[in-house]
Formats: C-alpha cells, structure tokens, sequence
C-alpha cells in the first residue's frame, strides 16, 4: 500500500500511524528512524533530496516519512507528483536514519 522501497516499509507505516494521530507536521522539529544497518547503506535510503526522478524518491526513506506525514497517504502519484514539494523537501532534512546492528526497526 505503500510506494516506497521495502526497505522504509517499516518507517512509512510509523509515520502513516503518527499521521494518523493528528501530529501537525509543522510542529515536527526532528524525526528520528532506526532501521537496519544494512537498510542505511542500500543505495538512495539515506539520500534526501532534491529528488529530480521518481526512482529517488522512491528509494529515500527521508522522502517516503516526509510524504506520510504531510500527505497522509503514500501512493504512487506522491513520489511523481510531489517529489519537488517544498515541505516535503524540508521535513526530509529534519529525518535522520539511525542505523541499527540489532536487525529491529
């Protein structure tokens, strides 16, 4: 359901369910994701933008949280359309991926 790599999987469903609470995206100041060392070092995970293709906005976990949250939903318009989105470009600089040895997200 959700148009990302299956590797953010994990990041885009806890950030569905945080946009789901009513967090105002505005008030977000960090947003912080642990996930599976080697998920970090698949290529684009950890880029966050600017997206110029589709397929970096798929594969960037920045990309797919930030989308979650401002848009509520994670489609496969989202990345095609919205992938220039400057709010979308700016809560993907306040996500940061913390890369974890124990293989837990």
């Amino acid at each position: 359901p959700y148009a990302t790599l299956g590797d953010n999987m994990a990041a885009g469903i806890a950030a569905d369910m945080v946009q789901a609470k009513g967090v105002a995206v505005d008030r977000i100041r960090a947003v912080r994701v642990k996930i599976w060392r080697p998920y970090t070092e698949y290529p684009g995970v950890m880029f966050k933008g600017p997206y110029q293709t589709v397929i970096q906005a798929l594969a960037s976990a920045a990309f797919s949280v930030s989308a979650m949250l401002i848009f509520g939903k994670l489609g496969y318009d989202i990345p095609e359309h919205h992938r220039g989105d400057e709010a979308v470009l700016a809560l993907a600089q306040r996500v940061t991926l913390l890369p974890d040895d124990g293989g837990e997200y």
